[in-house]
């Protein structure tokens, strides 16, 4: 991948960051297609299909939860699809009420306990079925590492072997009351055999920061995982039309196919959010998976918000741009000098945000 935009840096320290990041995807892309992930000559070139999971996960049950995953997989690649995209959370699902201290009283060491570690028994089974069904597979899953939980997206490849591990960045909100910050190794798209795939969670499509960094690396499709977007008042920032209306904005000025997973509520999942003040609002359904072309129109069939199923789309890589970068496009380094040169105003530190967020699962 030959990343010409770095000749046209400044000497911000933003843009040297840039830079270096860019050699650092260089390298990651050039180990990458050494591992077997992207030969040369090995992209797909005819039509294929991918999915979006819209379905309930099995709420605090890792073990069921792999099952339906595996499920759902199989379900996925017999229908003749290629990539397969999970909901953010889809193991062991999307806590709403974790913030209060009622939800970690009643259900935090369960929650801990059915968190997902890479390398285990669980794990394992989730490559496996990749591979036996030659399938991509991205997964979002609460991920325990030591005393800590991240927000862990996985992409896994069609022969079994991840090709990326990444946390988010920055939980959101009262998320981080759980969860751990991730860091920046995992702001990355890399090349396979279906084209060049990013992964964001959630609100991470809401920073420009973040967002900048994966455009600049030219997608051809990314995967956007939101867990559950209920439809109550007062919620506007969970519910469909604000979370959709970033997906199909990624997806337009990118033009990536951006595939948008996103799980249910159903009745098991209903009635512990009731048991909890701070989850009451939360009502039953909010599925809105979506699939959307690199124009920003909704491509694939549509699911009823309270049904499962597979979003399902056709895509055509020959439609795939042929560069990795653009130096003249919306996204040049350009832009992002002329922001730094003319940011209005001081710069005042962002306190809150300024450091590494840690939570240690002990301490709560």
């Amino acid at each position: 991948m030959d990343i010409s935009r770095r000749q046209m840096l400044g000497a911000s320290a933003a843009a040297l960051y840039l830079t270096r990041l860019a050699q650092d995807v260089h390298a990651a892309d050039a180990a990458q297609s050494a591992s077997g992930h992207a030969l040369p000559g090995s992209r797909l070139t005819e039509e294929f299909k991918v999915a979006a999971v819209q379905a309930e996960a099995v709420y605090l049950d890792l073990k069921g939860g792999v099952d339906k995953t595996i499920r759902l997989i199989g379900e996925a690649a017999g229908a003749g699809a290629k990539l397969i995209a999970f909901p953010e959370l889809w193991l062991p699902g999307y806590p709403f009420g974790h913030e209060s201290e009622q939800w970690k009283k009643a259900y935090l060491k369960q929650y801990v306990a059915n968190s997902l570690q890479i390398d285990s028994d669980e794990w394992r089974l989730l490559l496996e079925a990749a591979a036996r069904e030659k399938i991509f597979v991205s997964l979002g899953y609460s991920e325990l590492e030591g005393g800590y939980l991240y927000m862990g997206q996985a992409l896994i490849g069609a022969d079994g072997r991840p090709v990326q591990i990444r946390r988010k960045l920055r939980p959101s909100g009262g998320e981080r009351t759980v969860w751990s910050d991730g860091d920046a190794s995992g702001l990355r798209v890399y090349e396979t055999e279906i084209g060049r795939v990013g992964s964001l969670s959630c609100w991470e499509h809401m920073h420009p920061q973040m967002t900048y960094i994966l455009q600049s690396q030219m997608e051809h499709i990314h995967i956007g995982a939101w867990p559950i977007l209920p439809e109550a008042n007062g919620f506007n920032w969970a519910g469909p039309a604000v979370n959709l209306a970033a997906a199909r904005y990624y997806a337009t000025i990118t033009g990536a196919v951006t595939i948008v997973p996103c799980s249910i509520v159903g009745d098991e999942a209903y009635s512990r959010f009731q048991a909890i003040p701070a989850s009451r609002w939360v009502p039953k359904g909010g599925g809105h998976a979506r699939i959307y072309g690199g124009n920003g129109a909704e491509i694939g069939n549509l699911i009823p918000h309270e049904g499962e199923g597979l979003v399902m789309a056709t895509v055509d890589p020959r439609a795939f741009s042929p560069k990795t970068e653009d130096s003249d496009g919306e996204f040049s380094y350009g832009v992002l000098q002329f922001i730094l040169e003319n940011y209005p105003g001081p710069r005042v530190p962002d306190k809150e945000h300024g450091s590494k967020n840690l939570v240690a699962i002990g301490s709560l």
